[in-house]
């Protein structure tokens, strides 16, 4: 189906989907995620065990870094703590990404809903 996708994530981004605490996904905006649009399905799978979650896309907040979307988006909405710091959010974002994809690709946060 065109307008569902299936994205690999960590244990703990997608305990912080299925829970509903992470309500934006911060990915790099490389051409698989590019073709994700408002209304789209997206499943999330567990990397560890292979479970998996089904969300709509509610909207799409694009940025040229992971630091220029935090001043779009929230970091409790990307499911960061409320008092820790951008710096300090950015540090986390980029553990598993180079600043040199940053550049590259440039971000989008994936504003989610629970759908399935």
């Amino acid at each position: 189906m065109a307008n569902q996708h299936c994205i690999d994530v960590d244990p703990n981004t997608f305990e912080g989907i299925k829970s509903g605490r992470l309500r934006v996904v911060a990915l790099l905006n490389e051409p698989p995620h590019q073709d994700i649009k408002r209304n789209h399905i997206v499943c999330f799978r567990d990397t560890q065990n292979n479970d998996k979650v089904c969300v709509r896309i509610a909207k799409r907040t694009t940025a040229r870094s992971f630091e220029e979307l935090l001043g779009k988006v929230s970091g409790t909405e990307l499911g960061f703590e409320p008092n820790m710091s951008t710096e300090a959010m950015v540090d986390k974002m980029l553990l598993h990404h180079s600043r040199a994809e940053e550049e590259t690709f440039e971000v989008v946060g994936l504003h989610i809903e629970l759908s399935l």
